[in-house]
């Protein structure tokens, strides 16, 4: 009992810090100023939250258009609605730091599972990260990790409504919530299925699949029904893009040629926000990293996928950030396990005593 009431001031302390930290970041006022003259997402996001019908008179470009929610909710809002995107923003992220911590305990220790949250923490710490959640505050990206990590931890959890109910408010969000997809099917025949029979392994398929439909189904009504602006002369893509329309062969060599016109840049893929990865690569076992591979793989693999479909980097890349989470702590328990465990040998009286160290 006592080592529980222990455990809970820990994770009082720990989210009461996070939050007085996130809001140190966050009283910034010029946070609040962006210029919306300027056409960008915040101008879509802005367009939509002040009028969100603007979405079937092919006002708002692609892909924006779909990404309905947190404007919604912004409009609902009483303030100004710059602060409202703000407020939603802040929310979204402190309890993404949260409710990871929980999802980590499903796998892990208290300790683990702290520095788990501890890594996510640590992230924030890069720049650009930073200024883009806390700096650019009209934006949907918040939400997104709150509701990825949601979808995460209803999926280790075998709460298969409760994850529909999130990846339904997820792909109103953004629609990069449908690559928790294959994550919860590969968990499903995991951890339920010994063996494979082709016909049992359709049956349960299809079983699997009742509870994604709902996302899929709303998601192409809202792009029926919704009405883009797909003119590549408009401003939007004008400034970013030139006469390259969105998802285009043309528009995604001209971005592979961007991305790698400085092999420096790479580093933002790979090291500045995943750096702690590198060291736990070293020490995690083969059969550990197979089995991450089986599960977070293809997500994964999606999520780097972005970076030829969107100029920005860090936000984009950051929806694996659970993934990447648990993986460095697999990492870590390995190398506690075989490296940091040893036994001191003393004499005292003519009496041996092992003191056994656990880090």
């Amino acid at each position: 009992m006592k080592d529980k009431r222990i455990g809970f001031i820990i994770e009082v302390f720990l989210f009461t810090t996070f939050l007085f930290y996130l809001l140190d970041l966050r009283i910034d006022i010029s946070a609040f100023v962006i210029n919306p003259s300027q056409y960008n997402d915040f101008s879509c996001y802005l367009a939509m939250a002040d009028d969100i019908t603007c979405i079937f008179r092919a006002e708002i470009v692609e892909p924006y258009i779909h990404r309905v929610l947190v404007p919604f909710i912004a409009g609902l809002l009483p303030f100004d609605l710059a602060i409202n995107f703000a407020l939603i923003g802040f929310i979204s992220f402190y309890l993404t730091g949260v409710i990871l911590y929980y999802t980590l305990r499903i796998n892990f220790n208290r300790n683990l599972s702290i520095l788990g949250f501890l890594f996510f923490w640590l992230f924030t710490f890069n720049k650009n990260l930073r200024i883009i959640i806390f700096y650019y505050t009209i934006i949907v990206d918040p939400t997104t990790y709150l509701f990825i990590i949601c979808c995460f931890y209803c999926i280790l959890k075998r709460k298969k409504k409760l994850y529909c109910f999130f990846l339904i408010l997820g792909v109103l969000t953004k629609e990069n919530l449908l690559f928790t997809i294959p994550v919860f099917i590969i968990y499903q025949f995991l951890e339920e299925e010994k063996t494979f029979k082709l016909r049992d392994g359709f049956i349960k398929f299809l079983r699997i699949f009742i509870y994604i439909i709902p996302a899929i189904t709303i998601l192409l009504l809202l792009k029926a029904i919704s009405r883009p602006d797909f003119i590549s002369n408009h401003p939007f893509w004008y400034n970013l893009y030139g006469s390259n329309e969105y998802g285009t062969l043309r528009m995604i060599l001209a971005l592979v040629k961007e991305r790698f016109k400085d092999p420096f840049d790479i580093n933002d893929y790979f090291f500045s926000i995943w750096g702690i990865i590198i060291i736990s690569f070293s020490f995690l076992e083969k059969r550990a990293m197979f089995n991450w591979l089986k599960l977070y793989g293809i997500f994964m693999f999606l999520a780097y996928c972005q970076l030829f479909l969107a100029r920005g980097i860090v936000r984009h890349l950051f929806i694996g950030f659970y993934p990447m989470i648990s993986l460095s702590i697999l990492g870590f328990q390995n190398f506690r396990d075989n490296y940091l465990s040893f036994s001191l040998i003393s004499f005292s009286k003519n009496k041996i005593f092992n003191i056994k160290f656990d880090i």
